[in-house]
């Protein structure tokens, strides 16, 4: 009998330590979406920032294999720092 697999997900992180909230949609566990919000107030993540931002995710499908960390979530993070720091012009 096969095993059933995964096909999509949408996951929320609360990640204390660098003060945000991230969301990130897999397909068949690849990641084809990010957002993040940073602070940790669940109410303005879910109003302002509970959807894929395209020019996040396509910067992140971009770098994903030259970021650093030692896990996903590492390098997502790292991303999402270096996406703060960005002149708003870049990001838009």
């Amino acid at each position: 009998m096969k095993q059933p697999r995964l096909f999509s997900s949408n996951e929320i992180y609360i990640d204390e330590f660098n003060d945000r909230i991230i969301l990130i949609v897999r397909d068949q566990h690849e990641i084809v979406g990010l957002n993040f919000c940073q602070g940790t107030d669940m109410e303005v993540f879910c109003d302002h920032y509970n959807e894929i931002d395209h020019k996040l995710t396509e910067t992140y499908r971009a770098l994903k294999n030259i970021l650093v960390g030692d896990t996903e979530m590492d390098k997502i993070n790292n991303l999402m720092w270096a996406w703060f720091e960005f002149p708003k012009s870049i990001r838009e």
